[in-house]
């Protein structure tokens, strides 16, 4: 009987030390598959993360490039704007220019215009004439006048 009772035990244990065994291997499995579902999940997740950043530099990169296009739109319309000032200020000096020119003309044909009229009119010339004349005179009475002023200064010092 203890013999039996021996093998029984032995293939109790035995057959308990395969429930073990098999238990065991169900549990590393069961750790496998979640070590191998934790990999996948960081593998997924670092996956998303790098899509994200992707993603995110995609995305400043067209914010980039709308921006530049902005400033560029924007130097454009200023370069135009300035453009259409100096093309304006080039038209008004033009303007200006041909006012002062037409003025000149104007000016240098009353000119001869007068020039003309003095001397072919006899009046004008005896009326000039007389003029210098008159300045002449003027002139020759103040200096008379000065030189009578210093004999009469002269004698009078001359008396004390």
């Amino acid at each position: 009987m203890s013999a039996m009772m021996r093998r029984a035990h032995g293939s109790t244990s035995h057959a308990q030390q395969e429930k073990l065994r098999a238990e065991n291997r169900r549990r590393e499995e069961f750790i496998e598959d979640n070590n191998r579902m934790l990999k996948t999940e960081a593998m997924i997740n670092a996956n998303i993360l790098a899509e994200e950043k992707v993603d995110n530099k995609i995305l400043i990169r067209r914010l980039q490039r709308e921006a530049q296009e902005v400033e560029m739109d924007k130097a454009l319309e200023e370069s135009k704007k300035a453009k259409e000032t100096r093309e304006q200020q080039l038209q008004q000096e033009e303007e200006l220019a041909r006012e002062m020119a037409t003025l000149r003309t104007k000016e240098k044909q009353d000119s001869k215009l007068r020039q003309q009229i003095r001397e072919t009119s006899h009046e004008i010339r005896e009326l000039e004439a007389k003029l210098k004349a008159g300045y002449m005179n003027k002139e020759r009475a103040a200096q008379l006048a000065e030189k009578e002023a210093r004999r009469q200064e002269e004698n009078y010092y001359e008396e004390q």
